[in-house]
């Protein structure tokens, strides 16, 4: 699995890197960002995505995921889905100031 860093602390996997990625755990581990997920051309398994949402939060850092706005009705709402890796960024760095001032 590649993470491409966007930022110094917000990381960017394109779908198709975790698709049959079993070490994703490990590999994130070593790194302590945020993270998006680009969902927009690779259909990941919801349990997958459920997976990598609930340890990003245990680390106490933010996961966004690109899909397209027709597929977000699939998936929960309190989920951080975006259509774009613009507005992923501008999602993050919200989340960013928000945690930095401890809301």
């Amino acid at each position: 699995m590649m993470i491409k860093l966007e930022r110094s602390d917000i990381g960017l996997i394109d779908a198709l890197n975790i698709k049959n990625e079993e070490n994703w755990k490990s590999k994130l581990a070593l790194h302590d960002l945020d993270i998006i997920i680009d969902c927009e051309n690779v259909k990941l398994k919801f349990s997958l995505l459920k997976e990598l949402t609930k340890y990003q939060k245990g680390k106490n850092r933010c996961i966004v995921i690109i899909i397209p706005v027709e597929q977000q009705i699939e998936y929960p709402e309190n989920w951080n889905l975006v259509p774009s890796k613009v507005e992923a960024l501008d999602f993050i760095s919200l989340e960013q100031i928000q945690r930095d001032l401890e809301f």
